[in-house]
């Protein structure tokens, strides 16, 4: 299971910067430590359709399975950032289950 952070409301998962996988499941020689920062945001298709021509994408955006929105961005350091919105059905079942 990769490594989770909680700072602020932004979670990390640490990456092999060798590989692109989970550092604990990393064997590679040149293992060395990213990480992805997820960051919750409003309207998260607008703001990909305002920096896709500018950032280097690391991933396009997409529906996940645990009901949230989201694409990646590589910064200059080689992290991963995540931009992230919950959709309204996952935040309602939330909710009711609580």
């Amino acid at each position: 299971m990769p490594a989770m952070r909680r700072a602020g409301g932004a979670r990390s998962y640490r990456r092999c910067k060798g590989c692109g996988g989970h550092l604990e499941a990393c064997s590679s020689p040149s293992r060395t430590y990213a990480g992805t920062f997820y960051l919750v945001i409003e309207d998260v298709e607008g703001y990909y359709a305002k920096v896709r021509e500018q950032a280097d994408i690391a991933w396009p955006l997409q529906d996940t399975t645990y009901g949230s929105c989201e694409f990646g961005v590589r910064d200059c350091n080689g992290y991963y950032l995540a931009f992230s919105q919950r959709h309204i059905e996952a935040v309602q079942a939330e909710r009711v289950a609580s």
